[in-house]
């Protein structure tokens, strides 16, 4: 036994949850070291003063029937979360009744003179210029179609298939 587990062991000591076997190790490590024997007088006396100074007997005063008639009943009231989701929600759907008719879609006027203006596909004088655009690129290959210089991979090296892909591109 040495200080460090006396120290650890004296409340269990004092509070009498010890067995016999580390009383009498605490004991004996008290007979050995000065400051912890000093330690357990000092334990001794506390609790001797407090036993002399009780008041076996004197049971507390109950304080709850003092307390009881004090207490009101707590009325249930509705949580503030939903309360304040709800009013949010109602000012969120006025805002927007007030706000559609500035945002929502307005006709436009007729252009001057009379022009035309319908874009719908069923027109397809509006869609000349934009054939005639498509018209002017130069064609894409098919790159789905067959390749005959991939036809047999294992007997072509990538040197060919570089040179047939730049002869294609030239």
């Amino acid at each position: 036994m040495n200080c460090r587990i006396f120290e650890s062991q004296a409340p269990d000591w004092a509070a009498g949850r010890l067995s016999a076997g580390d009383v009498a190790a605490l004991e004996r490590h008290r007979d050995r070291c000065a400051a912890c024997a000093r330690w357990m007088q000092a334990e001794a006396e506390i609790r001797r003063a407090f036993r002399e100074n009780s008041l076996e007997g004197a049971a507390e005063p109950d304080l709850w029937p003092r307390l009881a008639h004090r207490l009101e009943p707590r009325r249930r009231r509705m949580a503030p979360a939903p309360r304040l989701i709800w009013s949010g929600a109602a000012a969120l759907a006025l805002a927007a009744l007030i706000a559609y008719p500035s945002v929502a879609p307005q006709p436009r006027p007729a252009p001057p003179g009379g022009a035309s203006t319908k874009t719908a596909p069923g027109n397809p004088a509006l869609h000349a210029p934009t054939a005639e655009a498509l018209a002017s690129l130069p064609s894409i290959q098919d790159v789905s179609a067959p390749n005959p210089a991939m036809d047999d991979p294992a007997g072509t090296s990538m040197e060919d298939i570089w040179t047939h892909i730049n002869s294609e591109n030239n």
